[in-house]
């Protein structure tokens, strides 16, 4: 967790461009998918994501669930968290 807001914060690395386009695509998917959106940073090879609720200002369910997916998108590209 990060303060000022509270919120869920991660960086990915990536060690191909590849990989690294393939999972900002279905990482953008998965937002529209679920109408919930992070702050995502690029800069390659790393991403840094950040997501909480923006109307409390604090991480919700829906933040949780949201990063648990994320993290699984990049599983999938690297097969560890």
């Amino acid at each position: 967790y990060r303060d000022n807001p509270r919120r869920l914060t991660k960086m990915f690395k990536f060690g191909s461009e590849t990989k690294y386009n393939a999972f900002l695509v279905d990482l953008l998917e998965h937002q529209t998918e679920v109408q919930h959106h992070g702050r995502i940073t690029l800069q390659y090879p790393m991403v840094k994501i950040e997501v909480w609720t923006h109307s409390l200002d604090d991480v919700t369910e829906v933040d949780v669930e949201w990063a648990t997916a994320v993290n699984e998108i990049f599983v999938g590209y690297h097969g560890q968290k």
